[in-house]
């Protein structure tokens, strides 16, 4: 369990590090496309939706120790 919640962990703050990035090259106007933002975004919220589901099965587990 303690692996699991430390990868996830990890994951998180990698995205989270991903979604500042994206953030900071949308204000500045730095995709090369409307296509390419919208992709990259697409990218971003399937891999919240993922993450989201760790989370809750995660949860889940705790709930059961």
């Amino acid at each position: 369990m303690n692996r699991e919640l430390s990868q996830y962990s990890t994951d998180l703050a990698d995205y989270n590090g991903r979604v500042a990035d994206f953030n900071r090259r949308a204000d500045s106007g730095g995709f090369l496309s409307q296509s390419d933002f919208y992709s990259q975004r697409q990218a971003l919220k399937a891999e919240l939706s993922e993450l989201n589901e760790r989370r809750v099965n995660l949860n889940s587990e705790i709930r059961f120790l």
